[in-house]
């Protein structure tokens, strides 16, 4: 429901962006952006870009750890990353059964599951594992 409610939320922002943008004409902004020094692309820093998780289990662990510290099911880590469910489904029993010093990585309580440790931790952990 929620992101119906977002989906139609944007469309209408561009709906009235698209308004509102036919009073300023382009050719008055053509001349400002070719112009300006600070937008040519010798000018412009590089934007290092994150390497890519070489795994698909890590990109799976990156994915199922909110910032909260709550995990995200793996319906919603197979739909954010593109990995199949049934693998998705496969990893979160092997994420599940790690430990670290003895102690289960995850915790799962009447409302959802979460880490008991750092995202990084666990990451860390998981690269360890393959």
């Amino acid at each position: 429901k929620t992101s119906k409610k977002l989906r139609n939320k944007t469309s209408h922002e561009k709906e009235s962006f698209e308004e509102s943008s036919p009073k300023t004409s382009p050719e008055t902004l053509t001349p400002k952006v070719s112009g300006s020094p600070k937008t040519s692309p010798e000018s412009l820093p590089k934007i290092q870009a994150v390497p890519k998780p070489q795994s698909e289990w890590e990109r799976f662990v990156r994915a199922s750890i909110r910032e909260s510290g709550n995990l995200n099911s793996a319906k919603r880590v197979s739909m954010l990353t593109g990995i199949p469910i049934d693998r998705c489904l496969e990893y979160r029993k092997r994420l599940e059964a790690m430990t670290i010093d003895g102690e289960p990585i995850v915790e799962t309580v009447q409302g959802g599951s979460r880490v008991r440790f750092e995202k990084e931790i666990v990451l860390e952990k998981a690269r360890e594992a393959m």
